[in-house]
């Protein structure tokens, strides 16, 4: 009874910051509990095949290292061509009739999604996936590799004029031969390496388990055939 008085008599911020203080525990314990989606990686050991896969992905990883190396290098290569095609060529003002920034001022007419007019100032603007420098230009080419949004970036490509100024259609249609040796480059090469790389380390492993089995070239030949 005399201890239940004493915890009455604290004052109340320091029980609030004992209470905070269980929750933030609490609430770091129950995080815990997601590593629970681990636990299926233990049928790994046991099934061999499966265990022979993993082993597999495990060891392509030491020569994925190099490829990425190479990999990056011809995205780095690409961002600086792309710098030296496209650089300050993808700003545009909000208003189509303006071509630039001088002209991108004051305010225009523009129209909401019920067709009601309304005012609205002109701002010169540049598109969010752009080639005005080598960092912007990587991840905007890392874009392009993903498949995700490239018809936008290869329109807005071949619709840029001049630096500093707005785009016409179709203007640069020749720009798309840019985008044709990049996605030879990179979705068709490399992914192709990737997984060319990942077949011959599963092959590597079959066969360093045939020379611990200690057999000739006609027995490994027997059981292939097999």
């Amino acid at each position: 009874m005399e201890l239940k008085i004493g915890e009455l008599q604290q004052p109340p911020s320091r029980r609030r910051i004992g209470t905070s203080t269980s929750a933030k525990n609490l609430n770091t314990i129950k995080s815990l509990r997601v590593l629970r989606v681990l636990r299926p990686l233990k049928t790994i050991n046991r099934v061999p095949k499966l265990k022979a896969v993993f082993d597999c992905v495990i060891s392509s990883l030491k020569n994925v290292f190099n490829i990425l190396i190479v990999y990056w290098l011809f995205q780095f290569i690409f961002a600086v061509i792309a710098v030296q095609l496209f650089q300050g060529k993808f700003f545009y003002c909000n208003d189509v009739s303006k071509m630039t920034r001088d002209d991108c001022q004051g305010q225009f007419i523009d129209y909401n999604d019920r067709g009601d007019p309304f005012l609205q100032n002109r701002t010169w603007r540049t598109r969010d996936f752009n080639y005005d420098n080598v960092i912007h230009a990587i991840l905007t080419l890392f874009t392009v590799t993903t498949g995700e949004g490239w018809p936008a970036v290869l329109r807005n490509s071949i619709d840029s004029t001049v630096a500093d100024r707005g785009p016409s259609p179709d203007f640069r249609q020749e720009m798309a031969i840019f985008y044709v040796v990049f996605f030879i480059v990179f979705p068709f090469f490399f992914v192709n390496i990737f997984v060319a790389l990942i077949i011959i380390t599963f092959q590597n492993q079959g066969e360093n388990e045939l020379i611990e089995l200690d057999l000739d070239k006609n027995q490994v030949s027997s059981i292939f055939v097999f």
